[in-house]
């Protein structure tokens, strides 16, 4: 269980993904195209070269990150050989070597409370899963808490192909890639097809073909203007 003997398997986008050190990083695409499983392996495999480091792991919402994130941050340290321990008053996995992971919500009850949930926390990673549900303003929080020392920084998001006027995709990753600092990504079913089950692929692409729009946004990833999605035409 060597921390790197899924990057083998991985091809194209994830595998860019998984070695890309730029500060801010949005992996996007397709439902089933293995998002969340790719970037919680690129936590594991910072916790691990970086002693020390402390990463926070969410989603917005709580009960979201419990029932979805954590399942599958669990079993990636599992596969990997690690066993982190959970300290469920802080909600954060320790691993052997210092470095933390945090796992919680950030939805706060009331405007009050906007940011209470990050204000404490010294980071150097940060990875949102589900981020088209974040608000703008606490995905702007969010940066400004890359702060812990001596360590590198990075923030992750892996939404689902945004509306084309969600500030994702209109103000802080467009797909051409010109922000400084700024890298977007974007992956289809095919990218993770050796994951999924037999015949996945080929029904949706029998289904594809009486919808081609569909196919396009959520097997492909491609953003448009289709249902307010954003893709590239062909």
């Amino acid at each position: 269980g060597g921390m790197f003997e899924t990057l083998d398997d991985e091809q194209g986008a994830v595998s860019d993904f998984l070695l890309d050190t730029t500060r801010y990083i949005d992996l996007e695409g397709a439902f089933r195209s293995g998002k969340t499983t790719a970037a919680c392996w690129k936590v594991l495999n910072s916790c691990l070269e970086h002693p020390g480091i402390h990463w926070l792991i969410c989603r917005y919402g709580d009960g979201d990150t419990k029932s979805k994130l954590k399942p599958v941050f669990e079993g990636i340290c599992i596969e990997a050989g690690q066993w982190p321990a959970w300290h469920p008053h802080e909600q954060y996995y320790a691993f052997d070597n210092g470095s933390w992971v945090y796992c919680l919500g950030l939805k706060a009850q009331d405007q009050m409370t906007r940011y209470a949930k990050l204000r404490g926390l010294t980071l150097a990673g940060i990875y949102v899963d589900q981020a088209e549900e974040l608000p703008y303003d606490v995905y702007l929080e969010l940066k400004g808490r890359l702060s812990q020392s001596a360590q590198p920084h990075q923030l992750m998001l892996t939404p689902n192909p945004p509306d084309e006027n969600h500030w994702i995709a209109r103000t802080e990753f467009p797909d051409d890639n010109h922000r400084a600092g700024h890298k977007y990504f974007q992956v289809s079913i095919y990218d993770n097809e050796h994951n999924l089950p037999d015949n996945y692929v080929r029904r949706q692409e029998k289904r594809g073909r009486k919808d081609p729009m569909w196919f396009k946004c959520y097997c492909l990833g491609k953003w448009g203007a289709f249902g307010g999605k954003r893709f590239k035409t062909w």
